[in-house]
């Protein structure tokens, strides 16, 4: 297996657990006869090592030539695999079809065609259990191989032929579906990743042309399982960037009942499980729905707790982020940020640990919270630091919305901070920023054009503009494309906190308790 950088093979080594790390031992020395070869040396130095310092492991392991340390990298990362693929082999069912289909084509070669059947039979049944189409696929049409030999030789009987032809045409099916399925929603979330919401009449015109040339192709009623847990996904995505959110909501909830009518599938399918619960109470947030999203969150938290699964450092790092997720707007959405602290030194240590496998976006997602939950408490300076980090650190500007609203969150902090001068001079690039991204809307500009008139008058008698902001805010709050500026900050919030010269938390609090 080609790899040049010891990066990947360090990722590697430092990815594996104990029992893994024990298991790789023992595989290297069952076929090594002098247990101090190279490349375990190598794994040792890799596994003990902190950091990577390749000068210092050549001078360890006493390599001068280029072309023997690259050797040597490219044989433990396949070492490392092969022993991987054996302690995995009887946890993941895909990788133990795989294995079945390897035996069955040494068997065909060995011309023991009866075994070879045999074989392949044990993983079609295998491929029924855990619904793997694209598998399936291949097993059937490595059964028909066997069926064309035997039909040469003139070994073989015409009701086997029969129900083998019946076979491939329902695999055949079942795998155009499945790969029909999984290129729609790659697609939606191609366009969701480009659009995030859609911004006026154009934008979502050009997304109901893609759904009626997409969607409406394809019968719910001939999909099984997991096609059909995909069909709700790419409904789910599609309706969430038209800000359709009760509709996403409806397949959201759709998503999770098709696991709870088929309960084996969860473990088998735990990540889409997981992630459909997800989706649930991120758009619960969005409705600001209180009281689902309590009931909800227990059932994620139940989850995330769970080990009902095949053991996987991707899925706990998806319970890990789906679930964190989920605690911040569960603070967010009950105006309770007791416990923030905590949650944000969890998540920022965590997300250092994860950082190479997660995304910028997600990374960015988790500061803009932090800097809202922070911003709403009236602790504008960790605001400030949380915000300055998409706005200032970041290298990546892909990711437009929180880009925006983070400058726009920025301003918002120094003016309750009394930096009016700053936020002066700064605020007609933020409004340029949302031009050039395309995302001014009738919010943003009503609460930029109060933050420039507020810093010309140092925040003095400006006491009535409060409330005739607050009176233009609520007249966009449902409007289809405006209400996703109240998405990103609560802008009511912000002004009643002004006008009773308090904080978001405090302001919303007294709401609360008044009924």
């Amino acid at each position: 297996m080609p790899i040049s950088q010891i990066t990947r093979l360090f990722a590697l080594v430092k990815s594996m657990d104990k029992s893994e790390k024990r298991h790789f031992r023992l595989y290297v020395n069952r076929l090594e006869s002098n247990e101090d070869v190279l490349y375990v040396k190598l794994f040792d130095h890799l596994d003990k090592a902190n950091s990577l310092n390749e000068i210092d492991l050549k001078s360890k392991l006493g390599i001068v030539s280029t072309s023997q340390y690259s050797n040597l990298k490219r044989h433990l990362y396949a070492q490392v695999l092969k022993s991987l693929r054996l302690v995995y082999v009887s946890k993941e069912k895909v990788i133990a079809i795989r294995e079945l289909m390897d035996y069955a084509t040494v068997l065909y070669n060995k011309s023991l065609f009866t075994e070879s059947r045999l074989i392949l039979s044990k993983a079609s049944a295998l491929v029924d259990e855990i619904q793997d189409y694209t598998l399936g696929f291949e097993v059937i049409e490595h059964q028909k191989k066997i069926a064309s030999l035997l039909i040469s030789n003139n070994v073989t009987d015409a009701s086997n032929l029969k129900n083998l032809m019946e076979s491939s045409k329902q695999a055949q099916a079942k795998f155009n579906s499945s790969c029909t399925l999984s290129n729609l929603v790659l697609m939606t979330q191609s366009l969701k990743h480009q659009f995030t919401f859609v911004k006026n009449e154009r934008e979502q015109n050009l997304l109901f042309e893609f759904y009626h040339s997409n969607f409406q192709r394809i019968d719910i009623n001939s999909l099984q399982f997991y096609t059909r847990v995909q069909w709700f996904k790419a409904h789910y995505l599609f309706n969430h960037m038209c800000l359709n959110f009760q509709l996403s909501y409806k397949y959201a909830l759709n998503w999770n009942r098709a696991f709870e009518h088929s309960p084996t599938m969860k473990s088998l399918y735990f990540e889409a499980y997981i992630e459909g619960l997800h989706y649930i109470l991120q758009i619960l947030f969005f409705l600001n729905n209180k009281r689902r999203f309590k009931k909800w969150f227990n059932l994620l938290k139940t989850s995330a707790y769970s080990q009902n699964h095949k053991p996987s450092k991707t899925i706990d790092q998806q319970k890990f982020l789906f679930f964190q997720t989920a605690q911040l707007n569960k603070a967010i959405i009950y105006n309770n940020f007791t416990s923030i602290d905590a949650i944000t030194k969890l998540i920022s240590e965590q997300v250092i640990t994860f950082a190479d496998s997660i995304g910028s976006d997600t990374i960015v997602a988790f500061y803009y919270k932090f800097g809202l939950v922070y911003s709403y408490k009236g602790n504008y300076e960790k605001a400030i630091d949380c915000f300055n980090k998409i706005v200032v650190e970041s290298s990546d500007k892909s990711n437009h919305i929180y880009y925006s609203y983070a400058r726009l969150a920025l301003l918002i902090c120094h003016f309750r901070q009394g930096h009016f001068q700053f936020v002066d001079n700064t605020l007609q690039n933020v409004r340029q920023t949302f031009n050039s991204n395309q995302l001014t809307n009738k919010p943003v500009d009503i609460v930029l054009s109060f933050l420039r008139r507020g810093c010309r008058a140092m925040n003095f008698g400006i006491q009535d503009d409060y409330t005739d902001v607050i009176s233009k805010l609520k007249k966009h709050e449902n409007n289809h494309f405006e209400k996703v500026a109240f998405l990103y900050y609560n802008f009511i919030g912000l002004f009643e906190s002004l006008s009773e010269n308090d904080t978001i938390e405090k302001t919303l609090n007294k709401k609360i308790n008044a009924h």
